[in-house]
């Protein structure tokens, strides 16, 4: 069995195959066009089988599914239009002299139906409890089988035509008891795959660069088959093929936690606020697991190291600093509000009296050949509160460094990856201008108080800079915000921005880090990980992985 699926459906695929059975993965996070997109695309052009029952029951619980979604938006859309005539004098966009009295017998039909038109536009995200209703169906059947196979592509055409050619057959023919997923791989421009609260199997996803294919069992138990292994396994066929695989899973020699990539990662941490009584009880578990972690070249801190400015906080994320450092590698720290002023708002001393170190402005790792920016939002922020700012001064400053790096170094500076380093947030936290991760989170509304005041200004000059990454951290959520930014009038510059959560789980939140791994055209796959507040792990949150057009 098989199914071609669109890469904007990934995060829908990887939760309908995923087994009932495992407790530990939630419905992902998709907006209604999303999901009404997928079971539209469950039909017999892009579904694979020798079986006409299980593609005329597959088809038909889609069919039935999709009808259920229709009915469930049909009344949700009654519901808020109705809530909306109710409420329209909350409104202060409405035009008040249009209605005669509150009597909704005398309401003004053109006023509700702009109403009912702004509730529509909105992006629509569909509530948990609907999704599982929906997709249980389908899951039920794409989840019931004792093999599952994707195919992952690369950027050679002639290998991928290949794998695509195997896949197919392995689907329609070869192995009967298994779900072979094959992604629309024809990508006419650069683009993303996206997964929210990934199934385990596919979060190591972005930890695979070459052709193959990856093979899990119900248990989770995994393992990728380069395209050249899979070429030797021509001569197997049916039932031989399909054993040697189930076999090769059941080797625990190596499986998802085994697979590294050959692209070099980027370990992002955040608000540690070691002095805080959750934090001391995370710290060596942390410290453990990051020892575990395959493939970090560097590492990035981004502000709160401790919670208040006095010595004995100041030891503990010392001592943490030097159990990383004993890694071997490069380390780049800014410092937040809580690291000079009390309890994050109230002036004191400042952390410099801490004893400690900062990075500098410009700091370069010419291994993984990437510069971080490192920007001190609190410096020049408010006397009380939280919020940031960043002066002209400083930021002459960084560029004059800058400018040195290049006349030491040469035009090959050019050619690096080019990272902003800040603890403030660039982009406020409203609905409108979030993705899809953050829309589902509980954030905090008063945002006033811990902006970055002039954050316009710092976004023009990471642009100008040609900075295409920014890493922060501040509100304890991990969040992915991508923007383009016109400047001048006519250039238009892309920049992400990527926000860690607290990684030693201050306050009882979940402990919490970022992966970015570099990918050799200045582009970047980003990994969330989040982990209860009682040391059983972590688990991927969301991923983004990268694929270049052809």
């Amino acid at each position: 069995m098989g199914y071609h699926f669109e890469l904007e459906h990934a995060n829908i695929v990887a939760f309908v195959t995923t087994p009932n059975t495992n407790r530990g993965y939630k419905e992902p996070v998709i907006t209604e066009g999303e999901l009404e997109s997928f079971l539209k695309s469950l039909n017999s052009h892009n579904l694979l089988s020798s079986s006409k029952l299980w593609l005329n029951d597959l088809i038909s619980t889609a069919d039935t599914s999709l009808k259920k979604y229709q009915n469930i938006k049909i009344r949700k859309e009654e519901k808020d239009y109705y809530r909306d005539k109710i409420n329209v004098f909350y409104d202060r966009s409405i035009d008040f002299s249009k209605f005669k009295e509150i009597d909704q017998k005398e309401k003004n039909e053109e006023e509700f139906e702009l109403i009912k038109k702004r509730v529509h536009e909105k992006n629509i995200y569909v509530e948990n409890k609907d999704l599982k209703y929906i997709l249980d169906p389908i899951r039920y059947i794409l989840s019931d089988f004792e093999l599952f196979g994707l195919s992952i592509f690369g950027n050679d055409q002639f290998e991928d035509d290949e794998l695509l050619n195997l896949a197919t057959q392995y689907a329609q023919v070869e192995l009967e008891n298994a779900l072979i997923l094959i992604p629309n791989n024809n990508y006419q421009s650069d683009s993303y795959i996206e997964i929210l609260s990934a199934a385990k199997p596919f979060s190591i996803f972005s930890n695979i660069d070459s052709s193959g294919m990856l093979f899990w069992d119900q248990k989770n138990n995994s393992k990728f088959i380069p395209l050249e292994q899979l070429r030797r396994l021509k001569s197997f066929s049916g039932d031989k093929l399909h054993n040697y695989i189930i076999n090769l899973l059941k080797d625990k020699t190596e499986s998802f936690s085994h697979i590294t990539s050959t692209l070099p990662s980027i370990l992002h941490l955040s608000d540690l606020h070691f002095g805080n009584k959750d934090v001391a009880s995370n710290l060596n578990y942390l410290l453990s697991h990051i020892k575990n972690i395959k493939g970090i070249k560097h590492i990035v801190i981004t502000g709160d190291l401790i919670e208040n400015p006095d010595t004995s906080n100041c030891h503990l994320y010392n001592y943490f600093i030097s159990e990383l450092k004993s890694l071997d590698l490069s380390i780049s720290v800014v410092a937040g509000n809580h690291d000079h002023k009390k309890d994050g708002w109230r002036k004191v001393q400042g952390y410099r009296n801490c004893d400690i170190k900062l990075s500098d402005k410009v700091d370069v790792n010419h291994n993984i050949k990437t510069i971080f920016f490192c920007i001190d939002s609190t410096v020049d922020g408010d006397t009380y509160f939280a919020r940031g700012n960043v002066s002209r001064e400083q930021l002459v400053e960084i560029g004059t460094k800058y400018e040195n790096i290049k006349r030491e170094y040469g035009n090959v500076i050019e050619t690096y990856n080019k990272i902003a380093l800040i603890h403030h947030h660039p982009f406020a936290f409203t609905y409108e201008d979030t993705t899809n991760y953050i829309k589902k989170a509980k954030f905090y509304m008063h945002d006033k108080t811990l902006e970055l005041r002039n954050s316009d200004q710092i976004i023009e000059w990471c642009c100008d800079m040609n900075i295409n990454l920014i890493l922060h951290g501040h509100k304890h959520l991990q969040r992915y915000v991508e923007c383009e930014i016109q400047n001048n009038g006519t250039a238009i510059s892309k920049i992400d921005s990527i926000g860690c959560g607290t990684s030693t789980g201050t306050k009882g939140d979940h402990l919490s880090y970022n992966l970015i791994s570099l990918n050799d055209n200045k582009t970047y796959n980003y990994s969330f990980f989040r982990g209860k507040n009682n040391a059983a792990g972590f688990y991927p949150e969301y991923l983004k992985i990268y694929k270049e057009k052809r």
